[in-house]
């Protein structure tokens, strides 16, 4: 109910088997973080992918209907689902540049961050691989917060808080997002969402 919704409709690949996801995976962009919500959704239709966008500013864009799901995570594994995550799983993409070098610049840009957007992670922490990554910012992380709180507290039987998952954890080795641009690793944020519902 508080995500903008009018942008250009998605191509969805049929109902999820539960009728609505069963949990989660956690992105970011890693490309156009500066991008407004219509630029970051026109991406999204022009590849056929389905996911929420959450912007810089916490505004969350989402053109498809919650029972319908999408490609966002391929290739992909979790022990509970299997293969096709995508098929039980909702996309959430959050606008960052994500992993950065270690001059702290994005692969797109010649110019560093600015350090106070900037976490480092020194040594890998759960599925926080070690490097530098620029952070989410506040309203990115409390938007992500409602609208999973949101999304559990709709469907609670359905939408598991233990499914809530970064890209990283079931692509790993491939993908390394969310890692450090969230402000703690996978688990602990499960155990605080499970604390907060």
């Amino acid at each position: 109910p508080f995500a903008d919704t009018s942008f250009q409709k998605c191509t969805t690949r049929g109902e999820y088997p539960s009728g609505y996801p069963e949990g989660a995976i956690v992105h970011y962009t890693s490309g156009w973080q500066n991008a407004s919500l219509a630029d970051s959704i026109e991406h999204q239709v022009q590849n056929g992918y389905t996911y929420f966008v959450i912007d810089e500013d916490g505004n969350i864009a989402q053109n498809f209907p919650l029972n319908e799901r999408g490609y966002h995570a391929h290739p992909a594994y979790h022990k509970a689902i299997g293969s096709n995550v995508a098929m039980h799983l909702v996309g959430i993409e959050i606008t960052c540049a994500g992993l950065l070098n270690d001059e702290s610049k994005a692969w797109f840009s010649n110019t560093p961050e600015v350090a106070s957007k900037v976490r480092e992670i020194k040594t890998k922490t759960g599925n926080q691989q070690a490097g530098k990554y620029q952070k989410y910012t506040q309203k990115q992380e409390q938007s992500l917060e409602k609208l999973l709180l949101w999304m559990h507290s709709n469907n609670p039987s359905v939408f598991n808080l233990d499914l809530v998952l970064g890209h990283d954890e079931v692509s790993p080795n491939r993908k390394q997002d969310p890692g450090g641009s969230l402000s703690m690793k996978m688990s602990d944020y499960r155990l605080e969402l499970k604390r907060l519902a």
